[in-house]
């Protein structure tokens, strides 16, 4: 005849091992929301990227399509479109000078600082 094994567990570690299955209960959902959530606020976050001939483009779709929000001419380079915080930052250039401008809804442009060309 086989004897059955029976493990030896302490109550302390029952205990524990039922806080924990508990807690998997209360807290997954949680987290499956949050992802839901979070992937839902992936998805409308607009991107932006700038262009050597002096457009700064959005896109809504993740990259998919993209449009033109801003033009600043031909005589720019758009180097950089960055968020800082609640700003949306951009680096232009122009010929050997770069400066940086702001905005907070991509359609109006405030200068920031001057950077003088390194020797």
């Amino acid at each position: 005849m086989i004897e059955a094994i029976k493990p030896r567990i302490g109550r302390r570690t029952a205990i524990s091992a039922i806080g924990v299955a508990a807690a998997g209960l209360v807290v997954s959902p949680l987290l499956s929301a949050l992802d839901t959530v979070a992937g839902q606020a992936d998805a409308t976050v607009a991107k932006y990227k700038g262009t050597r001939d002096g457009k700064i483009l959005e896109s809504t779709d993740g990259g998919k399509t993209w449009q033109v929000v801003a033009n600043f001419g031909k005589e720019y380079s758009i180097r950089a479109v960055v968020r800082r915080r609640r700003n949306l930052v951009a680096t232009l250039k122009q010929r050997r000078r770069s400066f940086e401008i702001k905005s907070l809804d991509a359609r109006t442009w405030y200068t920031m600082e001057w950077r003088w060309p390194s020797t």
